[in-house]
């Protein structure tokens, strides 16, 4: 597979100072190991307020005003919509793995699956380990064998959903599906529908690898505590419980909402296929309060 083939998204807003740090330091992964990506950052918010430095002249940056809570499936989404390739990568702008394993969940997915989930364990970095991957390619490497033989079990993070932090998914699929779910605002829950989906209607894998997540503060919308939280589980729970035909109806519903978007690179022969393509159900619901069956 050709490494022109993918487009990969990264949602933003500068909601902290070290928001820059990190997409550089994401930005600076992929340039070594993926130089022919398409990269597209999307950026909501009231004005522009990315490190314009970042922005090499190989990079589309996508603005979009926004003045309420972020959304980061508004975000993805917008990122397709202004993507060339057959593979998407959803990915946020402060996790790197080692490129040799998320390079084989990309052949994974060209090759055989509508989706990839290309990681199985989360480990936060500290800002004392920020200095081991700051400073050169060599580093990078020595870190990636060192560092998770380091950590126990008990620094990992909770399971992640399989759309969460980082997914790797094939154009047509994600559009048949809907894409994101735009109704999720603020932290929490829209990579959780997205999984939903991709469980019932594609065909996945996930990787037992691990994904590195850099260090940054948290503003007061970036976790459970954030005002929209008990909304979106709410959101959640009302999609996982709909009928089939209500939850293939959902998904035809955002796709159209999709396709009517005005900023868009899709092309028009591919927006008619796209909102006349079926959507079999593949697998059966299973039912969860806690959403925990999604990974």
């Amino acid at each position: 597979m050709k490494q022109s083939q993918v487009s990969y998204i990264i949602p933003y807003r500068k909601s902290t100072e070290d928001r820059d740090r990190n997409l550089s330091l994401a930005l600076k992964w992929i340039s070594i190991n993926f130089p022919h990506y398409e990269v597209i950052i999307v950026e909501l918010d009231t004005e522009t307020k990315i490190n314009k430095s970042l922005l090499t002249p190989d990079i589309k940056h996508v603005f979009h005003t926004y003045q309420g809570i972020f959304n980061r499936a508004l975000a993805r989404n917008i990122g397709a919509l202004n993507a060339s390739n057959d593979i998407f990568v959803f990915a946020d702008n402060d996790v790197i793995m080692e490129p040799e394993k998320f390079n084989m969940g990309v052949e994974m997915c060209c090759k055989e699956y509508d989706a990839i989930h290309p990681f199985l364990n989360c480990i936060d970095i500290t800002e004392e380990d920020m200095a081991l991957i700051e400073n050169s390619e060599a580093a990078q490497s020595m870190f990636y064998s060192i560092y998770a033989l380091e950590k126990d079990t008990g620094s990992l993070r909770e399971a992640m959903p399989f759309a969460g932090a980082c997914l790797i998914i094939k154009r047509k699929p994600f559009w048949k599906i809907g894409g994101w779910p735009e109704e999720f605002i603020g932290w929490g829950g829209e990579d959780n529908i997205m999984s939903y989906k991709i469980d019932r209607f594609l065909s996945k894998k996930w990787f037992p690898n691990s994904i590195y997540h850099l260090p940054h503060k948290r503003s007061e919308f970036d976790w459970y505590n954030h005002p929209e939280y008990q909304k979106n589980y709410a959101k959640m729970q009302d999609i996982v419980e709909l009928t089939d035909d209500k939850l293939v109806e959902y998904c035809k519903n955002s796709r159209t909402k999709l396709m009517s978007f005005p900023l868009t690179a899709v092309r028009k022969e591919e927006k008619e296929e796209i909102l006349s393509c079926s959507l079999p159900i593949k697998k059966e619901r299973q039912r969860s309060s806690d959403f925990t069956f999604l990974t």
